[in-house]
């Protein structure tokens, strides 16, 4: 599923408040803890922040021995 920045907008706020119940895009979601919408919170921000590219490209030097 592909989340979006309003959703996670939207949990946060509902963290913030202490509650369960959130509501975004028309449609209201009740989580049965603030664990589990912490949770929820943690795998929304896990998707939309973008992944970093770990791959170094080799250099090489000419060798100076004949």
């Amino acid at each position: 599923m592909s989340y979006t920045a309003a959703q996670l907008t939207a949990l946060r706020a509902a963290a913030a408040s202490g509650v369960t119940r959130v509501t975004y895009d028309g449609q209201t979601v009740e989580y049965r803890s603030v664990d589990e919408l912490l949770k929820m919170i943690r795998l929304v921000e896990a998707q939309l922040t973008p992944r970093r590219v770990t791959h170094v490209n080799p250099t090489f030097q000419r060798s100076t021995y004949r």
